[in-house]
């Protein structure tokens, strides 16, 4: 009767913790350093995992944490710069900042910005600096695709 509730007691447990999301944990990509965003996780594995969110070729050449201040407040990403046959891919994922260290935001939010064809895409944002948007830089093409995605596998 004992062991039959022991039992009873650690499958509750485990079926809990199975039931508990993995990404409730918060992942630190970054903190401030004397003023300056610094990337304090493995940048070749952001790369990559970003490169991997394009088509088989893609090149991410810059990543960094970016800063966007507007009406309500800074909404903070990590930005991946690069491109495809010349034409650009950029990509952030939505940053939380606690003290003075950034994770990864709950919602697990990434935009991408396709150029079709453009060989320099950058983000609109709203007023608050939430990406809403692309645009293709004059002079650069035509055309950046938009993407959003929640809940992504991310690299960690």
């Amino acid at each position: 009767m004992m062991l039959s509730r022991i039992l009873f007691t650690l499958s509750l447990f485990f079926a809990t913790l199975s039931a508990y999301p993995a990404y409730a944990v918060p992942h630190k990509v970054g903190e401030v350093q004397s003023g300056a965003y610094v990337i304090t996780d493995n940048v070749a594995t952001i790369e990559s995992w970003m490169e991997s969110q394009f088509e088989s070729g893609t090149n991410i050449t810059s990543v960094a944490i970016e800063a966007f201040t507007g009406g309500s407040g800074t909404t903070y990403y990590l930005t991946g710069y690069g491109s495809y046959n010349g034409n650009a891919r950029t990509i952030a994922v939505l940053l939380d900042l606690s003290g003075t260290e950034f994770f990864v935001a709950a919602s697990k939010t990434s935009h991408t910005c396709t150029g079709n064809p453009c060989s320099e895409c950058s983000f609109t944002r709203s007023n608050s600096g939430v990406i809403v948007g692309c645009n293709c830089y004059p002079g650069s093409g035509s055309l950046c695709n938009h993407t959003t995605t929640t809940d992504t596998s991310f690299w960690y």
